[in-house]
């Protein structure tokens, strides 16, 4: 027997129910919009590996890369990619996408490849790239392979060096690699901030031997960021005092 609800006639679905629960609650929007997230690899296919999707702020997408060279190759590609989420998210949910090797977290360098390029632009051929659905995605990754692949030979006959650790190409006069330099820098940043958290009367020399770095720098770093975090904390918890909400009242009336 067919019932009559507040969704119309028959049995609604749940996702039906959720639709209209979420229409209701006015999250519906939000709810469609934040889907990106679930689709994106759909949608890039095998560069999902190398572009990751962090933040949604408007309509406004911003992605981490693995590399500035993909992040070049990528935004080339945004207008097509724009297009593609739209049919996929089935509405304008987003209209720009920001492409930045920044957002990558250190914890994915793992998935890297050891060279530090794209593993289908050293080695691994094109036959990856040929599970990109989309072929103008596709067609891209290949070019894009081909040039990483011709711009590690330039390189190295330019006497650039391989770092033993990631597998980056950096010039060889540097004594260590800029990308590594850059990433124990960030970790040493990080382990301040979780010292001085837990431990704000210790000193600098303190911290910096339990973080094992012999620079000051990501101590006094950290310390900043933690003054900047409670002041931010303190502004808004005066903000919101009942007092401060009692006096403006008072002086409304």
């Amino acid at each position: 027997m067919r019932r009559t609800s507040a969704y119309g006639t028959g049995i609604a679905s749940v996702s039906q129910v959720l639709e209209k629960t979420l229409g209701d609650m006015g999250l519906l929007l939000n709810s469609k919009r934040y889907q990106v997230f679930s689709v994106w690899p759909r949608v890039v296919g095998d560069i999902a590996r190398h572009a990751k999707p962090r933040r949604l702020e408007g309509d406004v997408l911003f992605v981490a890369t693995a590399s500035s060279v993909w992040s070049q190759e990528l935004t080339f590609m945004r207008e097509s990619i724009i297009e593609k989420l739209r049919v996929a998210l089935k509405g304008d949910y987003v209209r720009e996408i920001r492409f930045s090797e920044h957002l990558w977290e250190p914890s994915e360098d793992g998935r890297r490849a050891k060279t530090g390029f794209p593993v289908a632009a050293v080695g691994e051929g094109e036959s990856a790239m040929d599970a990109i659905p989309d072929e103008r995605l596709a067609s891209s990754a290949k070019r894009f392979s081909r040039t990483m692949a011709r711009r590690k030979l330039y390189l190295l006959r330019r006497g650039y060096a391989i770092c033993p650790k990631c597998g980056s190409l950096y010039p060889s006069f540097k004594k260590e690699c800029p990308y590594c330099a850059v990433q124990q820098e960030w970790r040493a940043k990080r382990r301040a901030i979780a010292i001085l958290e837990k431990a704000p009367h210790l000193t600098d020399q303190e911290v910096m031997s339990l973080v094992g770095s012999g620079n000051l720098e990501p101590v006094r770093w950290a310390r900043l960021e933690l003054e900047s975090r409670h002041l931010t904390v303190a502004r808004s918890a005066k903000r919101d005092s009942p007092w401060r909400r009692g006096s403006r009242l008072t002086q409304k009336t």
